[in-house]
C-alpha cells in the first residue's frame, strides 16, 4: 500500500504527522509542565511574602504607636487650646508686624477615634513677615497643627495700596477613649 505513493506524497505525509507528534508533544505533555512551573514560581513568590509578613507588621505597628504618640503628645483640651492659640498668635504677629484681620468660630467634627477642632485664622501684612509668623507658628507645639495655607492679593483701590491676605487652618486633636 506504501508503495502505490509517491515520494513526494510520502513526504508530505511523514512532514504532516511529525507536525502533528510535535503539536500532541508540545501542547500536550510539555504545556502542562511550563504551567506548573509558573503555579510554582507564583507560590515562592506568595510564601516569600508570607514569611516577610510578621516583619512588616511588627513595623507597621511600631510607626503606628509612633503616631500615636505624636498625636497625643500634643493634646491640649479645646478650651485652653484656643486661648493659648490666641496668646501664640498674639505675640507672634505683634513681633513680625503682622495684623490679625479675623479669628473664624472653630468647627468641630469626629473622625477616625478622633476628635477634632478647626479654626481658621486670616492675617494681613507682606509676605515676608507673613511666612516667618506661619513658620513661628509651625514650630509652637501648644497651637495645634497648622493644616493648610492660602494666600491672595488684595487691592486696595481707594488707598491704591497692595495687601497680601492669609487665611490660616489650624487644627487639634483629641484621643476619643
Amino acid at each position: 500500500m506504501i508503495n502505490k505513493f509517491t515520494a513526494k506524497q510520502k513526504f508530505i505525509a511523514m512532514l504532516v504527522a511529525f507536525v502533528i507528534l510535535l503539536y500532541l508533544a508540545v501542547f500536550k505533555s510539555f504545556n502542562p509542565t511550563f504551567i506548573q512551573y509558573q503555579n510554582l514560581l507564583e507560590n515562592k513568590i506568595k510564601i516569600n511574602r508570607v514569611e516577610g509578613i510578621q516583619d512588616s507588621i511588627s513595623f507597621n505597628q511600631n510607626k503606628l504607636n509612633e503616631l500615636n504618640f505624636f498625636v497625643g503628645e500634643v493634646n491640649v483640651e479645646f478650651d485652653r487650646f484656643q486661648s493659648v492659640l490666641l496668646e501664640e498668635l498674639l505675640r507672634i504677629t505683634a513681633k513680625y508686624n503682622v495684623n490679625v484681620k479675623s479669628i473664624d468660630e472653630p468647627n468641630y467634627y469626629i473622625t477616625n477615634g478622633f476628635e477634632v477642632q478647626s479654626m481658621v485664622l486670616d492675617l494681613q501684612g507682606n509676605f515676608k513677615n507673613i511666612l516667618k509668623s506661619i513658620q513661628a507658628l509651625e514650630k509652637s507645639k501648644s497651637t495645634g497643627r497648622l493644616i493648610s495655607t492660602s494666600f491672595q492679593l488684595i487691592e486696595d483701590k481707594q488707598n491704591k495700596k497692595v495687601f497680601l491676605e492669609t487665611k490660616i487652618y489650624v487644627q487639634n486633636y483629641k484621643r476619643l477613649n
